[in-house]
């Protein structure tokens, strides 16, 4: 009987090492920080024996306590203050290749009135784009870009506001897309 539980035993073993393992998928950024403040936790358990719970497991809240003003920290620079008076929009600047967040003032073209008497004609004003800042994860580049880079981030944002008010067809009555 024993020589029968021995070959069911090996032949368990045999087909377990066939069976595909599981891909082993890399920790996630959180899960590796709490795996480090249990690490603490217990590190501080066993080097202070004889210490209360409470200091034990305030060993662990501390470091996540630390950890989270860190990644607040991060988020901060990722999340900047606006400026009222501007606008914003995502640009693809296909020159460098990354998206950027333009800040600009930007003015319509006003064509001239051609019509009747002289005192009545108006002068047209040409089209005005004033981009104040490029951000790229939240930092302001617009003081240390080359012009070249500067000026083609400018042609991107103006096709991004030509995009936005594109003529609607008859019958539609939205009359730009955003």
């Amino acid at each position: 009987m024993s020589q029968l539980m021995d070959i069911l035993l090996e032949d368990r073993r045999l087909r377990e090492d066939r069976q595909a393992t599981a891909t082993h998928t890399p920790a996630s950024r959180a899960d590796r920080i709490i795996a480090e403040g249990e690490h603490k936790r217990t590190a501080y358990r066993a080097a202070h024996s004889a210490a209360d719970p409470a200091m034990i497991y305030g060993s662990q809240i501390g470091y996540l306590n630390a950890q989270v003003r860190m990644l607040a920290d991060e988020c901060d620079v990722m999340n900047f203050r606006r400026n009222p008076a501007l606008e914003y929009r995502a640009v693809v600047c296909d020159e460098v290749g990354r998206e950027f967040v333009v800040g600009f003032e930007y003015a319509r073209a006003v064509p001239a009135g051609l019509s009747g008497p002289p005192e009545d004609c108006a002068e047209g004003a040409p089209e005005m784009l004033y981009v104040s800042e490029v951000r790229l994860y939240g930092v302001d580049l617009a003081g240390v870009l080359t012009a070249g880079v500067l000026e083609a981030i400018e042609d991107a944002t103006l096709v991004r506001i030509h995009e936005r008010f594109i003529p609607t067809p008859v019958g539609n009555a939205l009359s730009s897309t955003v």
